[in-house]
């Protein structure tokens, strides 16, 4: 089992398969069930209709959507940062503990019911976007799981979120 393991976190990324002859999404649920059960938490990294389902069901743990694909998943343009939080806010109400929306160059919002902490690098020289994303999540979750805050109740979720969207968007600029 993934408890067994030593496991923490588990990270479902990326593009999410569909059966063949019907062109439906495969259920997550089970994954979802089973992690927890063990008491694994999820991070959930996608995007399009799938994206805006989890969203819905609330399943994850974490969810890192950018500003375009939050925008989507609650149907309305976000112009503002105050947009970005409110959307995120409604994400959080589904039953996502954290919502990282990744903002480009301006940085990440990590939004929970509770608190907003905002993140950002010093400007840097784009040359490839690729791998970014992956490279930012990686960044949270390695700070959340290697420096545990000392008093797990101050962020509201058991984990280091403010040190998580720092090392985030440092990952992810140097991914950049």
């Amino acid at each position: 089992t993934v408890r067994d393991s030593g496991a923490k976190w588990l990270v479902i990324a990326g593009a999410l398969p569909t059966y063949k002859e019907s062109g439906e999404y495969v259920s997550l649920q089970p994954i979802f069930d089973r992690m927890k059960a063990q008491g694994v938490k999820v991070a959930l990294d996608t995007s399009g209709e799938p994206l805006v389902y989890w969203a819905r069901e609330g399943c994850a743990t974490v969810m890192k959507p950018n500003a375009e694909e939050l925008a989507f998943i609650v149907g309305r343009n976000l112009k503002t940062i105050g947009d970005v939080v409110e959307a995120a806010r409604e994400v959080n109400a589904f039953g996502v503990d954290v919502v990282l929306a990744s903002l480009g160059g301006d940085g990440m919002v990590a939004v929970t019911k509770e608190n907003v902490w905002s993140a950002r690098t010093a400007p840097v020289k784009v040359i490839n976007t690729v791998g970014a994303g992956d490279a930012t999540l990686a960044g949270f979750l390695s700070a959340v799981v290697n420096y545990p805050d000392a008093d797990l109740a101050e962020h509201g979720v058991g984990y280091n979120v403010p040190l998580g969207v720092s090392t985030a968007v440092q990952w992810g600029a140097v991914a950049v």
